[in-house]
């Protein structure tokens, strides 16, 4: 069993070349610059953030309740195709984010173990719910983090679609 979920594919067709969805997506999203004093966190008013970087790109969305700790983050390219752009790309977590859950998870465990060790002669059955608790949570945060973003996937899709008049 993998710990993250494996990440998500996307393909699409666009009839423009791979130099007009590059201008189009540049266009279409506010470059991904931290600012403090903003509600999102960076600076810009457009509802997506990321970089064109010549055929790559990595698009994600603006999240105005709070800082956006765990994005899901689409990275793909613009592959020329007939006449016109297939575009590849994956959705997924940022690897600092995977590495973040994961050293918490970790630093969890280090801290429940001596927890559920000393707790355990005073409130046996306690304990161990807390623990198996505890477990279950670590255990499966990946794929609640990658589940509460389910509707951030659907509109980062839409987005690329409809920026790119793309199928």
């Amino acid at each position: 069993m993998r710990y993250f979920p494996p990440p998500t594919p996307l393909a699409l067709y666009s009839g423009f070349a791979p130099d007009e969805c590059e201008r189009r997506l540049r266009e279409a999203i506010d470059v991904e610059k931290p600012a403090t004093f903003t509600f999102s966190g960076y600076r810009g008013s457009k509802s997506f953030l990321g970089e064109v970087d010549g055929k790559h790109f990595r698009v994600l969305q603006r999240n105005y309740s709070g800082r956006n700790s765990f994005p899901l983050v689409l990275t793909g390219e613009f592959q020329p195709q007939g006449s016109g752009t297939q575009v590849k790309g994956i959705l997924d977590l940022e690897l600092t984010s995977k590495i973040a859950i994961g050293v918490f998870a970790i630093f969890g465990f280090l801290i429940l173990i001596p927890i559920v060790i000393s707790s355990h002669t005073s409130h046996p059955v306690l304990s161990v719910v807390f623990g198996c608790a505890y477990g279950s949570l670590s255990l499966f945060a990946p794929r609640i983090y990658r589940g509460t973003g389910q509707d951030r996937e659907k509109r980062i899709m839409n987005f690329l679609k409809v920026t790119l008049g793309a199928e």
